[in-house]
C-alpha cells in the first residue's frame, strides 16, 4: 500500500513539474518572439510580465514543496506504524513458540491426579483435611497461572 501511495505521489510530482516546465518554455518562446520585434515599451511590459510569472511559479512551487513534504512525512509515519505493528506481531509469535506446552500439560495432569486423590480422601476421611488440601490445590493452580502465559480453565 505504501509503495502505491509513494508511486502515485511521485507521478503527481512529475506531472506538476512538467506543467511548470512547459509554462516556462512558453514564456521563453514569447520572449524570443518579442525580441525579434523590439519596441522599448513592449519589452518593459514583457519583462514585468515575465517577472510576475516567475514570481507566481516560485510561489506555486513553494506551496507544492510544502504540501509534498507533508505527504512524505505522512507516508513515512504510516510505514513506521506498520513496521511497529509487524514487530509486535513477531514478538507475540516468538512468545508462543517459546511456550512449553508439554510442561503445562504435565502440570495439569498432576493437578487432575491430585484432585482425584482429594476426592477419594474426602469420601474416606473427615472434612478437616479437606480444607488443607483445597488450599494446597488453589496455591498450585495460582503458581501454574503465574508461570504460564496460557489461561488455565
Amino acid at each position: 500500500m505504501e509503495t502505491k501511495l509513494l508511486k502515485k505521489f511521485i507521478e503527481e510530482q512529475k506531472q506538476k513539474e512538467n506543467v511548470i516546465v512547459n509554462d516556462i518554455k512558453d514564456l521563453w518562446e514569447e520572449v524570443n518572439k518579442l525580441k525579434a520585434s523590439p519596441a522599448p515599451k513592449d519589452l518593459v511590459k514583457i519583462e514585468d510580465n515575465i517577472f510576475r510569472e516567475f514570481d507566481r511559479f516560485r510561489k506555486s512551487i513553494e506551496k507544492e514543496i510544502e504540501r509534498n513534504q507533508k505527504s512524505v512525512q505522512e507516508v513515512f509515519l504510516q510505514i513506521k506504524t506498520l513496521s511497529d505493528e509487524i514487530k509486535e506481531i513477531k514478538s507475540i509469535r516468538k512468545k508462543l513458540q517459546e511456550t512449553d506446552i508439554d510442561s503445562i500439560k504435565r502440570d495439569m495432569e498432576s493437578v487432575k491426579l491430585k484432585l482425584q486423590w482429594l476426592e477419594n480422601r474426602i469420601r474416606e476421611s473427615g472434612h478437616e483435611d479437606l480444607f488443607e488440601k483445597i488450599e494446597e490445590i488453589e496455591n498450585m493452580v495460582k503458581r501454574l497461572k503465574a508461570s504460564s502465559p496460557l489461561v488455565i480453565e
